[in-house]
């Protein structure tokens, strides 16, 4: 079921593009009743289907006024049902899940824009959604109709504005306007922060000019009260002092509060941006990663954040009033100047000779810490096989060698950053040693005075201090760029392209499939089958036999597009699945994985999952049907008892897999796939309740499930038996089962 809206476009104009003016009006009128029928039809099926009422209005209004063909699944399946929100939060963040760019803008430029956008205005007390009609906003609030308003009827007045855009492309950090901008993801991003440079300059600027006057006042203090031992203008000294001192002070927590405000918020998209990359994806791609390099993608960030509030960053800041004060040496000191510009160069010969030595050492110690922890999952994985053939010595001296690499790596890299640190702080002191030299020469030869040599070698400190900073800091800087490159190279990944498969109208599955000389290929490019050739008519069940590895799991993965078909051609009623869209695909499959998983949530919100629509009749029907109405209802809370750990812990293997099973029932497809389940569970009540699904959907649904028993298989209307490198056996269950015996 379909719930959409065609916005009001063309109807209120003439041919020549003018709004006749006596028309309008009435248009748009009737186009907001129309509109208001249709958002009290959708807010009353979300209403009885769990969600809150003003947000469900709220949310009605802008789906239907996008003129994007949503189902009511698609809608639903959007909202944050994991998010204790309430209020519009939920509702911005479900139009962003139904792929809208959801952005906040400022009141002015959202409401006068020519091309105007729906808006969500919110404040304390609640929210409205203004939706564009011709000339005018139509009102929608959390419970009255909604109104027509002329444009600039709005007080601006602590209202927060967000804008909703149809095209996901507008934003900076999408690929369409990276390819304009040529910036990488990361730089985009920081587009999004365009006061972010000019508050920092400013900030940045007082406190030069602060930091000039400081030691002024020093050798001021110095000159005027020491020397002359007058207390006549002390009292002035201190005044501006201390008046200096709040001064930089407050410019310091400015930009302090700024560069975390900036570090928590980009660790915010950032994060968000890379578990969505993720998650879209195609498995093809994110199963083949080790889950330490994925892991190490989502840590990326946490150097980033140290380096903007360490003190690295804060010397980059500190780089004008390096400069400025290295000015001002220059002018009260001709002859110390060649001091500090001569350590400034050697500081940067060091950063820059060190800066190339740690980055190779960097990706060295790198590589051995992922070799390291996957040769630690490796263990755990492989712990009981490796008791079992007595090959714990030869493991231990593996992890042993595995171990020396990685120590010996990272001993290396902490060595060059020490070596840094101790050439660094060898220049610093030097130049403060020379600096002294200079400014007493200077003061032997009548060109400066005893005050001033004080407020020279403050300047020159001053001047020098972010350089060494920036050498002692190097390790980081190589982190920091290892860390951009991992980001942008998430987020550069190709996701599970949709493009033209979006304007492909999926309906229901009727159960027809037909592999064309399907064949999959190992990460090594050796076959492992090749030339599978079947069709599969409506209601047929088909077995899947195979020894481990030849396959069978990859069979079901490439039907629900979760394996790229390089191979041959995959079709579900007739249609290449490579035009289909695979989330909606994979949503029209009944699909019983071989290690079923349990979410955090609720044990209805995980039901919800398969059928957003289901009720709670369908729910307890299917619950009795598997055999775990009983098991749920004996929870605390039943079906809304909150699943918060590992699932495994709670539950034992066979409730999983009646879960999974009674999930794949609640999508009610016509096309079932039951992935192989393990012996011990098929010699129970799973195994009894399997055989009477194969049996009750005999010409009803089409099925294919993978086994090794021949009393399973029998059950089967066809068996295919997948060889590894050959192309399968496929005929009835008695012919294949003796031929394989």
């Amino acid at each position: 079921m379909n719930m959409t809206a065609t916005p009001l476009s063309g109807a209120i104009f003439g041919v020549d593009g003018h709004v006749h003016p006596h028309e309008a009006a009435e248009l748009e009128r009737a186009y907001v009743k129309s509109l208001q029928t249709r958002v009290d039809k959708l807010t009353a099926m979300l209403e009885v289907l769990g969600l809150p009422v003003e947000a469900s209005r709220l949310y009605s209004a802008l789906t239907l006024q996008s003129g994007k063909d949503f189902g009511v699944k698609d809608i639903l399946a959007a909202w944050p049902a994991s998010l204790q929100f309430r209020d519009h939060n939920a509702v911005l963040a479900a139009m962003a899940n139904l792929g809208f760019l959801v952005r906040q803008v400022m009141p002015k430029r959202a409401l006068n824009r020519s091309n105007r956008r729906p808006l969500l205005v919110a404040d304390e007390n609640g929210a409205i959604v203004l939706l564009p009609i011709g000339q005018s906003w139509a009102v929608c609030s959390g419970t009255g109709p909604l109104e027509i308003l002329p444009a600039g009827a709005f007080d601006e007045t602590d209202l927060t504005f967000w804008e909703v855009c149809e095209n996901a492309d507008d934003s900076p950090v999408s690929q369409v306007a990276r390819s304009h901008t040529g910036y990488s993801w990361v730089r985009a991003l920081l587009s999004r922060f365009p006061y972010l440079g000019r508050s920092l300059i400013i900030a940045t600027s007082v406190l030069a000019l602060s930091g000039l006057l400081v030691p002024l006042l020093i050798s001021a203090v110095f000159g005027q009260v020491i020397g002359l031992s007058s207390m006549r203008s002390l009292p002035a000294l201190v005044i501006a002092f201390l008046l200096i001192l709040g001064v930089e002070a407050f410019f310091l927590t400015q930009r302090a509060r700024i560069v975390a405000y900036t570090a928590n918020r980009l660790e915010f998209l950032i994060n968000t941006a890379s578990f969505e990359r993720i998650l879209f994806l195609s498995p093809f791609i994110s199963e083949r990663a080790s889950p330490t390099s994925q892991a190490a993608r989502l840590r990326s960030f946490e150097n980033i954040r140290d380096f903007l509030v360490g003190p690295a960053f804060s010397s980059i800041l500190d780089m004008p009033v390096a400069l400025i004060s290295l000015g001002a040496v220059a002018y009260l000191a001709p002859a110390v100047t060649p001091v500090p510009i001569a350590a400034i160069c050697l500081f940067a010969l060091i950063f820059y000779v060190s800066l190339r030595s740690v980055r190779i050492l960097t990706s060295k110690a790198a590589d051995e810490a992922t070799e390291m922890q996957r040769l630690a999952i490796e263990t755990l994985d492989k712990l009981q096989a490796i008791r079992e053939n007595g090959l714990q010595d030869a493991w231990s001296k593996r992890i042993s060698s595995a171990v020396a690499r990685d120590q010996n790596a990272q001993f290396r890299l902490r060595l060059a950053g020490r070596v840094t640190e101790s050439c660094s702080a060898l220049v610093y002191t030097s130049s403060v040693v020379f600096m002294l030299a200079a400014g007493a020469y200077s003061v032997w030869d009548g060109s400066a005075s005893n005050v001033g040599l004080l407020a020279i070698t403050i300047l020159g400190l001053r001047s020098l201090l972010p350089f060494h900073t920036l050498c002692m800091s190097v390790l980081r800087f190589e982190q920091i760029r290892r860390s951009f490159s991992q980001i942008n190279t998430l987020m550069d990944l190709p996701t599970e392209s949709q493009g033209a498969r979006e304007d492909y109208l999926i309906g229901p599955v009727t159960g027809r499939l037909s592999l064309v000389n399907v064949g999959f290929r190992a990460k090594d490019t050796r076959p492992v089958f090749v030339g599978l050739e079947l069709e599969v008519e409506p209601g047929d069940v088909v077995g899947i036999y195979g020894a481990h590895g030849t396959g069978k799991t990859t069979l079901f993965k490439m039907i629900l597009g979760m394996n790229d078909v390089l191979l041959g051609t995959v079709r579900i009623d007739g249609v290449d699945i490579r035009q289909l869209p695979l989330t909606e695909l994979r949503r029209r499959i009944s699909y019983i994985p071989q290690r079923p998983r349990i979410f955090p949530g609720t044990i209805k919100q995980n039901l919800l999952h398969a059928n957003p629509l289901a009720t709670a009749e369908q729910i307890t029907k299917i619950l009795e049907r598997v055999g775990l109405r009983d098991e749920i209802e004996a929870l605390p809370a039943g079906l809304e008892h909150l699943i918060s750990g590992a699932p495994g812990d709670e539950f034992s293997l066979e409730f999983r897999y009646r879960f999974a099973i009674a999930r794949a029932l609640l999508v009610n497809s016509q096309l079932l796939l039951i992935d192989e389940i393990p012996n011990a569970l098929l010699d129970g009540e799973i195994g009894v309740l399997l055989k009477r699904i194969l049996t009750e959907f005999r010409g009803k649904r089409t099925i294919l499930f993978a086994s090794h028993r021949s009393d399973f298989l029998s059950l089967g209307d066809k068996v295919i038996a997948l060889r590894y490198g050959r192309v399968p056996l496929i005929g009835q269950p008695k012919t294949i089962l003796e031929g394989t015996a």
